[in-house]
């Protein structure tokens, strides 16, 4: 799901889940965390968070709502890991680019916030859409 390339003094960092438009599993927050220490420990001066595919990120995976919504630990602990995930890359001692092409939707949003800079192509599209729902992401 987060492939991380290392290319000199930059870290690639993909969301790589093109059939799903980037939308991200429960159990995927964990890895984006783990990829961000491995790229504050390459030596890299600048992570470019992407997409693959046609979109940045769809969000949240909804396939795995379902199931948040029938246990309350679960629910937690998702909210749990996403946080810890966002802080991971916010606060990366390296500077962090969005590169935003297509839909940046809900959780991408959160994403997208997280890094220093966001960069968005012609075809770049935001929205909140959790809100509808009341669903919120974690506050800093």
């Amino acid at each position: 799901m987060f492939n991380l390339t290392l290319e000199g003094p930059v870290a690639r960092l993909r969301l790589d889940r093109p059939e799903a438009r980037n939308a991200i599993r429960v159990q995927s927050w964990a890895l984006l965390a783990h990829r961000c220490g491995e790229a504050a420990r390459s030596g890299a001066r600048l992570l470019v968070l992407s997409g693959t595919g046609e979109a940045f990120c769809a969000g949240a995976d909804l396939d795995d709502f379902p199931a948040l919504a029938k246990d309350a630990r679960s629910a937690t602990a998702f909210r749990l890991v996403m946080r810890a995930a966002l802080d991971a890359l916010r606060e990366l001692p390296i500077a962090t680019i969005a590169a935003i092409e297509g839909p940046c939707y809900g959780a991408g949003v959160a994403l997208a916030m997280a890094c220093d800079i966001r960069v968005a192509g012609e075809g770049a599209r935001f929205a909140i859409t959790p809100a509808q729902f009341g669903i919120s992401y974690p506050q800093e």
